[in-house]
């Protein structure tokens, strides 16, 4: 059995069938992760790591609703929310720097501003524009952790409303 929210997520009504969960999934995924096969590595790992008494013969079995409705289980309840809880976005043992991502010149030494307004494909986002600081790496690192422990707070309240 595949982990989903409640077996089916309530979709809002859209004449033309495109505002649906699965589509605001694939398109935050590509255009707001930089992730765009994620929904289909997603499908490989629950076709491999199904359990239960119907498995499925082919990974194209399982639909995009399940897929979805899975990602969503997985960040509420599941191994995603732990993951994000225990996880750092970067972590310096000794003289080796690993970051979830890369450094590089346009980003090291930006950490996220909660307050900035900034732009995402032409959407307005209020919080997220990036914001220099002139600090030796560890305090970089400290903040950076910092920023996602309160994002992942503010997400936890709000999934609490």
């Amino acid at each position: 059995q595949i982990a989903s929210t409640t077996g089916s997520i309530e979709e809002p009504h859209n004449e033309r069938g495109v505002n649906t969960l699965v589509n605001r999934l694939k398109w935050n995924l590509e255009y707001c992760m930089g992730a765009k096969d994620s929904f289909e590595y997603r499908r490989k790992e629950l076709f491999l790591l199904q359990e239960g008494a119907t498995p499925y013969e082919s990974e194209n079995e399982i639909s995009d609703q399940v897929v979805a409705e899975n990602f969503f289980f997985e960040c509420e309840k599941g191994c995603f929310r732990r993951y994000l809880e225990l996880g750092v976005v970067s972590c310096r043992l000794g003289n080796t720097l690993f970051v979830h991502g890369a450094v590089h010149e346009r980003n090291i030494g930006f950490v996220p501003s909660m307050e900035a307004t900034h732009q995402y494909h032409g959407a307005t986002v209020k919080e997220g524009s990036l914001e220099l600081i002139d600090a030796p790496i560890d305090q970089w690192i400290r903040e950076i952790n910092d920023f996602k422990d309160r994002n992942v707070k503010l997400w936890e309240q709000f999934l609490a409303n």
